[in-house]
């Protein structure tokens, strides 16, 4: 018999106005396989929003299935087997805690089967019954409904990668790639047999086998650029809005010209303005953001000025590179990002130039001219997916969840992966949380990590 409770603990009341992002703040395990028990892992949060946090441990620890069990129990994904995992994964407790004080919670009576859900929220505690049939599988029913709709709430996006380079999310962008829960299922042994050549691919239904597969490049690159355009466009939009008040300031120092008299002159040499607008702007008009404006033309047109009529070119041209100005300034926030992305994937392609910009979006070069993205290796695809991944990720909430983030990177790259995600998320609201063997990346976080032991 189904049961579907939805509890309130007390009354609604006003909430006060929380400007710091709920993020999540520690895992609970109990008899995890029957046997690991862990009452608390830190994921610890920096003052920024930066957050990074690594578990490490041997193999059979639980990284992989913890990873796998904080997906599963977020997603607020439909028809995709996720209580099944629930089910199937041998435990008897399993808890989010989350800064705000609130959690998630999961409980069952046997290792496997059905399983009590609750979600814990500042107001509210709702709990779900999700009952699994004989095969340990859940099927839909009214409760999974209603859980998912109480997961949306809580308003998380999330990014699972998988030591075999498989990506699960609730972005629709990936939807055409997303693998399914069916690899959730398995254990990291029957996964790495299973996949060692080949990746099980669910593309609109159809399940098929394809050598060599890994991200969904097209996919998230496209994503990342339709996000440089919005971003920019909305920015631009704020910077146009904000140069309009200035064509109004021309518009009256030109009614306030009158025959004999001279505007009054300008404090900052005008070339010194040109030259330094011309400069600023380089970068800005590299990327797309804005336009080339004629410095030279105008510096040239100012100092072949008769001297009676530079302070007229004055008044009208200083108004004007006002506006300029004003829209740099608007759009400082998304030319800042661009250019972070690109300073951040040049630093591990070292023989290929990276040109990012609105709306050129993201194009890689070599000596022999533009390059395919399927042409890049295993560890150049890895990198380009993450990062990209990590510019989409800072509009929203989001939970990146990364099971070996070494795999396919030299120790170099290793050194540097996780401060590249930091930098490209810095602002934002995403959370990292990570499994890894390497000691780069665990003594690089060393008050962010935690050794899982069996």
């Amino acid at each position: 018999m189904v049961s579907v409770n939805a509890l309130t603990l007390r009354p609604r009341r006003q909430r006060q106005p929380n400007h710091k992002a709920v993020s999540i703040s520690n895992l609970r395990v109990r008899n995890l396989f029957g046997k690991l028990n862990y009452p608390n892992i830190p994921i610890r949060n920096s003052a920024d929003l930066n957050r990074i946090a690594v578990m490490y441990g041997d193999n059979g620890t639980g990284k992989t299935t913890i990873l796998k069990l904080i997906y599963a129990c977020l997603s607020w994904q439909t028809n995709a087997g996720l209580r099944s995992i629930i089910a199937k994964t041998p435990f008897i407790e399993f808890r989010i805690d989350f800064t705000d004080g609130g959690y998630v919670k999961v409980s069952k009576e046997n290792l496997q089967g059905s399983f009590k859900f609750e979600i814990h929220t500042l107001d509210r505690r709702s709990e779900y019954d999700i009952i699994a049939e004989n095969d340990i599988k859940v099927r839909d029913q009214p409760a999974i409904t209603m859980l998912e709709r109480g997961l949306r709430e809580l308003n998380f996006d999330l990014l699972f990668v998988d030591h075999n380079r498989n990506v699960l999310s609730t972005y629709s962008f990936i939807d055409d790639s997303y693998l399914g829960p069916m690899y959730l299922e398995e254990t990291e042994a029957e996964a790495l047999s299973l996949h060692a050549h080949e990746t099980i691919h669910f593309q609109h239904g159809i399940v098929r086998r394809d050598k060599d597969l890994q991200f969904p490049l097209p996919q998230v690159v496209d994503a990342l650029n339709q996000r440089f355009r919005v971003e920019a466009y909305q920015q631009g939009a704020a910077g146009d809005q904000n140069a309009a008040s200035v064509y109004l300031e021309i518009a009256k120092s030109i009614g306030r010209d009158r025959r004999g008299q001279t505007a009054a002159p300008t404090t900052v040499n005008v070339l010194d303005q040109l030259e330094e607008l011309k400069e600023k702007s380089k970068s800005y008009i590299k990327h797309g953001l804005l336009s080339n404006y004629p410095y030279n033309e105008f510096a040239q047109i100012y100092t072949s000025a008769p001297k009676t009529k530079k302070g007229s070119i004055e008044a009208v041209l200083g108004p004007f590179l006002d506006s300029i100005r004003r829209r740099i300034s608007a759009l400082e926030q998304i030319h800042s990002v661009i250019t972070t992305f690109e300073s951040e994937l040049a630093k591990y392609l070292k023989n290929k130039i990276v040109n990012c910009g609105v709306p050129s979006g993201l194009n890689i070069y070599d000596e022999d001219g533009e390059i395919e993205l399927d042409d890049l290796s295993s560890g150049e695809k890895q990198l380009v997916f993450l990062l990209c991944s990590a510019v989409i990720a800072r509009s929203k909430k989001t939970i990146i969840l990364i099971d070996e983030p070494e795999l396919s990177l030299n120790y170099k790259w290793q050194r540097l992966i996780a401060g590249s995600l930091a930098s490209l998320s810095a602002g934002g609201e995403t959370q990292y949380i990570l499994a890894s063997h390497s000691i780069e990346i665990i003594t690089r976080y060393v008050d962010n990590s935690f050794e899982l032991v069996s």
